[in-house]
């Protein structure tokens, strides 16, 4: 139980992760759930439980969604940083401007 982390947590890493490797930023849009039960984020979300995401850099807006499981989580990855010398900062104001997670619902 030492290695449990919030999805909040799981969440801020992935995006980290995602705006420095553009493989793990695919695979966080093609199969969420794998990317985040990845060695490096470690986090399983509850079987009942489908994580959507949304890339902030397209139509979003406009993405139809048709969630597989009871309950689905919808989560958009912001847009990466022009200077990704700052993402700490970046990431950091993100995470603030989703607490509570505004941008972060759940279809339930």
């Amino acid at each position: 139980m030492d290695n449990l982390i919030t999805f909040k947590d799981a969440w801020a890493i992935a995006v980290a992760m995602a705006w420095e490797n553009a493989t793990f930023r695919q695979q966080l849009l093609d199969d969420p759930a794998a990317a985040l039960e990845s060695p490096e984020i470690n986090f399983a979300l509850p079987d009942r439980v489908q994580l959507i995401v949304l890339d902030a850099g397209e139509t979003a807006l406009n993405t139809t969604l048709e969630p597989d499981k009871d309950s689905a989580l919808v989560a958009v990855l912001p847009k990466a940083p022009d200077d990704l010398d700052k993402g700490a900062t970046s990431l950091a104001d993100y995470l603030r401007r989703i607490d509570p997670p505004a941008n972060i619902s759940c279809l339930c």
